[in-house]
């Protein structure tokens, strides 16, 4: 932390939009989450880390911890700050995944990289895109998303969870707690302009809940698909008609 370095314009544009969504979620995301990220450790450890050492590592979850310049550089205000993209990672492969096709002069693509899915250019038949949306409940599909363009990212409280003493503990995060997000949804998925921007709001949308979702989605013209713990599923009014249920486990239950 603390000296500014140059970076690479690439990731100064993912830290900039990150940035951006850590505000306007009041830090329901937040980048700088790594030291409590780390303790839980999901992907090669996950355990249930002591409540002292998450309460002391806490203080050190800040976004604006971050200083982000226009000159291209960027700093961490203090030595306890550390980032972690991992939330934002995948949508930002896809970003990069189809610059790369316009540049290559390609008419058309779809790019997916884990729960992130985006389309470039139109189809043969001028139809729109279709995207699966997975059943929380098992590998099955949910229901079928129809866009014509941007990108797609979901966050799920089924993707990364362990068991510990009877209790279920899953990997996204709340950052003013330390803990798994308690919002009453198993599953946030997001429709934005671009890979970033739709990773970092479906982690946001399901650490805020679905209400106070919706003011966020607003700010940055997205649009989402709510499932809650009670198997009921809600969708913002834009992506009412684009969206088709197949799982009769679930309740189509209302449009935001």
């Amino acid at each position: 932390g603390t000296d500014f370095l140059k970076i690479d314009p690439q990731t100064w544009d993912i830290l900039n939009t990150s940035l951006e969504v850590c505000r306007a979620s009041n830090g329901a995301f937040d980048i700088t989450i790594a030291p409590i990220s780390w303790l839980w450790d999901f992907d090669e450890d996950p355990h249930l880390p002591s409540d002292d050492l998450i309460q002391s590592l806490l203080p050190s979850v800040n976004y604006e911890n971050v200083s982000l310049l226009e000159d291209g550089t960027a700093a961490l205000q203090t030595h306890g700050t550390a980032i972690d993209l991992g939330s934002v990672g995948k949508g930002a492969a896809c970003d990069a995944a189809v610059n790369a096709y316009k540049e290559a002069g390609v008419d058309r693509a779809v790019v997916a990289v884990g729960g992130s899915v985006g389309v470039w250019g139109e189809k043969p038949s001028g139809a729109p895109w279709k995207i699966a949306l997975r059943d929380p409940d098992s590998e099955g599909s949910l229901g079928q998303l129809a866009i014509d363009s941007g990108f797609v990212s979901t966050s799920g409280s089924y993707e990364k969870q362990f068991t510990e003493d009877g209790v279920t503990y899953h990997h996204i995060l709340d950052p003013d707690t330390g803990y798994p997000a308690e919002s009453g949804l198993v599953s946030v998925t997001v429709w934005s302009s671009s890979g970033v921007l739709s990773d970092a709001l479906s982690t946001a949308c399901f650490v805020l809940g679905m209400e106070d979702s919706l003011p966020v989605l607003e700010q940055f013209n997205s649009s989402a698909i709510f499932i809650t713990e009670d198997h009921e599923i809600y969708v913002t009014e834009d992506l009412a008609d684009a969206f088709t249920l197949d799982s009769e486990n679930y309740t189509l239950a209302g449009v935001l």
